[in-house]
């Protein structure tokens, strides 16, 4: 009988230098890391924990806490009507986005560029979703007189050294 010598083939190569894949390997692992924060935090429980705010806690949720309770349901319409108006993008294409993001995550071969695309995507809608509420919180703000814009800041400051809900004070 004859031995065969196994053949050993490399793989093609994809075009990339090494120091681009490391690049993107990189910057595909802070995405990750961001995105993963950000889901962390919106799955966190709400009930008050030791240490310092969250940061989901010192953003929209406090500047519409810091609305006086009155004019918040005003505020709401506001904002509706500016999310009917406002270019954004509706929950099938969100749905799509999620869909298009697993679908990358379970290739086979993997391939990071898709998963990075995906990311950006996803993160470019959710971008858009934020410029409508900032655009919104604007315009209210803007119709404020200087004393109310005051009195919003203090209550802010409050709300950045306390936390939410009155939780412990920072050092």
């Amino acid at each position: 009988m004859t031995e065969q010598t196994p053949q050993h083939s490399l793989p093609p190569k994809s075009g990339m230098s090494k120091r681009s894949r490391l690049l993107l390997v990189v910057s595909l692992s802070l995405n990750v890391l961001i995105v993963m924060a950000l889901v962390g935090a919106h799955f966190a429980p709400d009930e008050r924990r030791a240490g310092p705010p969250r940061v989901k806690d010192l953003g929209a949720s406090a500047l519409f806490a810091a609305i006086p309770a009155d004019e918040q349901a005003g505020f709401r319409a506001s904002l509706r009507e500016k999310i009917k108006t406002g270019k954004r993008p509706d929950r099938r294409a969100l749905r799509q986005l999620n869909d298009t993001l697993l679908v990358a995550l379970r290739a086979e071969p993997f391939d990071t560029v898709a998963v990075a695309k995906a990311l950006e995507a996803t993160e470019a809608a959710r971008r858009q979703q934020l410029l409508i509420g900032q655009e919104a919180f604007v315009a209210y703000l803007a119709k404020m007189t200087p004393e109310q814009r005051q009195k919003m800041a203090d209550t802010l400051e409050e709300q950045f050294r306390k936390g939410p809900r009155g939780g412990n004070k920072r050092p």
